[in-house]
């Protein structure tokens, strides 16, 4: 009724569609002719609220990619857009153009794209464990992409692939300390650990041990904790915000043929 009476929606309607990566919600608004932008008319603002969103539905994000990509959008041909767009044809195409992409190491940069709308302000990335100078197949644990990570594993990604070391010697982290601590179980996904069995399946060892620092923005307690040459388990039993620790998967972590790890 109040469009028919003459009402329009205003720029940066669509922002909470994309915060609940609501497909159906960008379709109706588009079609009442909702700008597809911010409240400051930026069309890659809704592109950066699904990339660096704190929610996880990959389904749903795919889709609202897709959306803004039927509307005009270009993507940059990357690994990481293929990735967070869900579309193994991509990745293997860039698989294809360079066989040791399962092993390759990405900056934040590569996974929140300045040139799709990302924040300078590297904090507005939203994700558990640290993914910074991480592989593929730590972001498939964080970002609940399943069929990634199986594709991953099949193109004989390293299960216990550590990520980078940073200056101050903080990183090394396996996808096992993603499994632990992540925005997908913030976000009520992987309650089974089944991302965790299938690294252990696949070899990746419970005993390795890393060193990381992890704030998490937009709760209580937004300093910088440090966990020092931890395991996956003591790292999900030390980590400060419990809410995010995944008890599946630290269960699995911390037992081997029935025997207690710390």
């Amino acid at each position: 009724k109040l469009i028919t009476a003459g009402a329009q929606p205003e720029p940066g309607v669509v922002m909470g569609a994309c915060e609940t990566l609501n497909v159906d919600g960008l379709e109706f608004l588009a079609g009442i002719g909702a700008p597809l932008t911010d409240e400051h008319g930026d069309r890659l603002a809704p592109v950066a609220m699904l990339l660096e969103g704190y929610f996880r539905d990959p389904a749903a994000k795919h889709a609202c990619l897709a959306f803004f990509e039927n509307h005009g959008i270009e993507y940059p041909d990357i690994p990481l857009m293929a990735f967070h767009r869900g579309r193994l044809d991509l990745l293997n195409r860039h698989l294809q153009r360079d066989p040791a992409l399962p092993a390759r190491r990405f900056a934040y940069r590569d996974i929140y794209p300045l040139e799709c709308g990302c924040h300078e302000d590297e904090s507005l990335g939203l994700h558990g464990t640290p993914l910074d100078g991480t592989t593929l197949l730590h972001m498939a644990v964080d970002f609940d992409e399943a069929e990634i990570f199986a594709w991953l594993l099949e193109m004989g990604a390293d299960p216990d692939a550590e990520a980078a070391i940073d200056a101050e010697g903080f990183g090394s982290h396996t996808p096992l300390f993603n499994a632990v601590v992540s925005q997908a179980y913030r976000s009520g996904r992987q309650r089974d650990g089944a991302m965790a069995l299938r690294l252990l399946d696949a070899g990746a060892v419970r005993t390795k041990r890393a060193s990381i620092r992890k704030a998490i923005r937009f709760i209580a307690d937004e300093s910088e904790h440090r966990y020092q040459n931890v395991t996956p388990g003591e790292y999900g039993t030390q980590f400060h915000a419990s809410e995010w620790v995944n008890d599946t998967a630290l269960g699995l972590v911390r037992t081997t043929g029935g025997e207690e790890l710390v």
